[in-house]
């Protein structure tokens, strides 16, 4: 999965995911310029197989900053 430095840095800092059906996912510690920056809403989902999923419920669980 690539991803621009921006996604990158805010996905391994747990600020953003991604659900099973590829869809970005904002924490709430994401701030108002961050959200503007990423544009999540104009987003489209990424095309994920099976291990990919898997490793993101690892990641919501584990890293995703989700309060």
């Amino acid at each position: 999965m690539l991803l621009s430095s921006l996604w990158d840095a805010a996905f391994d800092s747990g600020l953003i995911t991604f659900d099973d059906l590829g869809y970005a996912i904002a924490s709430p510690s994401l701030g108002k310029s961050a959200l503007k920056a990423l544009a999540l809403d104009q987003v489209p989902p990424l095309q994920l197989v099976d291990e990919q999923r898997s490793r993101l419920a690892w990641h919501r669980k584990e890293v995703w900053l989700s309060v």
